[in-house]
C-alpha cells in the first residue's frame, strides 16, 4: 500500500468530520467521501488509473457529476505532486 492512498484519505476525512473540523463545508466533504467510496479498492490505491469511463461510472455511483469527480481527481493529483516535491526536498 502506498503512502498516498485514497482509502487513508477517506478515513482521515471521516475522523475529521466526526470531530467537527469541517464546519461550513460538510457538503463538500460528504461528496468527496461518496466519490471515494464509489471507487474500487484498486482505484483507491492507484488513483492514476482512473480514466474517462471509470470517472463516468464513479460519478453515477456516487450521485455526483463528472465535473465533481474530475475536480477531486485534479486535487488528488496536485496533492500527490506536492507530497513528492516535499519528499525530494528532504
Amino acid at each position: 500500500m502506498s503512502a498516498f492512498d485514497l482509502g487513508s484519505i477517506a478515513a482521515n476525512l471521516r475522523a475529521s468530520k466526526m470531530l467537527g473540523c469541517f464546519e461550513g463545508c460538510e457538503a463538500d466533504v460528504t461528496k468527496s467521501l461518496a466519490i471515494i467510496d464509489s471507487m474500487t479498492p484498486k482505484e483507491r490505491s492507484r488513483p492514476e488509473i482512473v480514466r474517462s469511463s471509470r470517472r463516468d461510472r464513479i460519478a453515477r455511483g456516487s450521485g455526483t457529476s463528472r465535473a465533481e469527480v474530475d475536480q477531486l481527481m485534479k486535487q488528488v493529483c496536485a496533492a500527490k505532486t506536492l507530497l513528492n516535491r516535499f519528499d525530494r526536498s528532504r
